[in-house]
């Protein structure tokens, strides 16, 4: 996985506004890769 994307994703994510659904569609991370990274940090 990029990581350009996987941070992009977190950046996404931790903006609040954006859905999981939309996050995972804009960037390509699969929803269990963002939920991972999500837990690890």
């Amino acid at each position: 996985m990029d990581k350009s994307k996987v941070e992009m994703a977190l950046l996404l994510y931790d903006s609040l506004k954006y859905t999981v659904k939309e996050i995972t569609e804009q960037t390509g991370v699969s929803k269990a890769k963002l939920y991972q990274v999500l837990n690890v940090r």
